[in-house]
């Protein structure tokens, strides 16, 4: 059932005893932050909750710019294989949850998924989906004040603000709305630290991911008059910068931070003959359309998609596609 009816979502919550609560691959800070807020919250009313990467036994996927927030600690500290509740937070097709983790979130007695993507496919008895939504944490923190606004404090506070100020890109991306502004507001009166978890999430970068953005960069790729900007990540680039796949997060928005680039892609090996691919796009383009060429899905301003194949077959298709999408810009 897809509906914006909080109550069916906390009537689930309220009901359930034990609730594990599930991130999506390559998990972005909004994910994070809004996974283990909504677990410290849970906890706070009394319920075992528990949290769970993608491959369910490690923290490899999750950012080292994070790990400074409350609670990650928490992460895969659970040896129960069933649930009263499973709970997926930003994502909207089951592939996104992981083929470790998917098996488990199947072992709750019932599911809800919470979520902002454009994209999606329901599989839950209750989805709340809200695609104006500037962050699946925004979404939740109105979910907590409709169950019950005491259970927030200063940590889920602090994790959520961490989810709304970098999936709305410091209050700049046009899914920033009032209710943004209000919510991030009101956040701050737990205590929040707002200034230190936006250095350090939007501002700070460890010196390896420094040189891999600088070595990457240098080596963009642009067409059209300049409107398309490609950007390659191989896996000799992460050899020799000591970094890895997740390190790329980010570095993209650098280059379609340039006046004239109207659609910016990213390509990142992540396996032999595999890449994860990334849009971001702006001036009436859609980064949505483009990865649904290729199966994939997001957000009309930034999506994604997984291709497999020889890189010389993949970009071309990419830029193929992308050419197309701009010709009648």
């Amino acid at each position: 059932m897809n509906n914006n009816n909080y109550s069916d979502a906390i009537a689930l919550l309220e009901e359930a005893d034990t609730i594990a609560v599930f991130m999506h691959v390559n998990p972005d800070p909004d994910c994070i932050g809004s996974a283990i807020a909504l677990v410290t919250y849970l906890k706070n009313k009394g319920k075992k909750a528990y949290v769970f990467t993608p491959d369910i036994k490690t923290v490899s996927m999750i950012p080292e710019r994070v790990k400074f927030l409350p609670n990650v600690s928490w992460l895969n500290k659970c040896d129960r294989k069933e649930f009263d509740l499973s709970v997926a937070v930003d994502l909207g097709e089951t592939g996104r949850i992981g083929d470790l983790a998917l098996p488990l979130f199947y072992k709750g007695e019932k599911s809800l998924v919470i979520d902002h993507h454009e994209t999606y496919v329901d599989f839950a008895d209750v989805t709340i989906r809200e695609e104006n939504a500037s962050s699946a944490s925004q979404i939740i923190y109105k979910i907590m004040c409709e169950y019950d606004r005491s259970a927030i404090n200063k940590d889920v506070a602090s994790l959520l603000y961490a989810g709304i100020v970098t999936d709305c890109g410091n209050f700049t991306f046009e899914s920033t709305s009032e209710e943004t502004f209000i919510i991030a507001s009101e956040l701050l009166a737990f205590g929040v630290d707002f200034s230190d978890i936006s250095r350090r999430l939007t501002k700070f970068i460890d010196y390896n991911v420094y040189r891999l953005k600088i070595r990457v960069l240098n080596e963009t790729r642009f067409f059209m008059d300049n409107k398309l900007a490609v950007i390659v990540f191989r896996k000799k680039d992460f050899l020799d910068t000591g970094t890895k796949e997740k390190d790329t997060d980010g570095i993209i928005n650098e280059v379609q931070n340039i006046t004239s680039v109207l659609l910016a892609i990213s390509i990142s090996e992540c396996g032999t003959d595999r890449f994860k691919v990334s849009f971001r796009s702006k001036g009436g383009v859609s980064a949505r359309a483009c990865a649904e060429a290729f199966g994939g899905g997001g957000h009309y301003n930034a999506s994604g998609c997984r291709l497999s194949g020889k890189f010389e077959d993949v970009f071309d298709n990419l830029i193929a596609v992308a050419k197309n999408k701009l010709q009648y810009v």
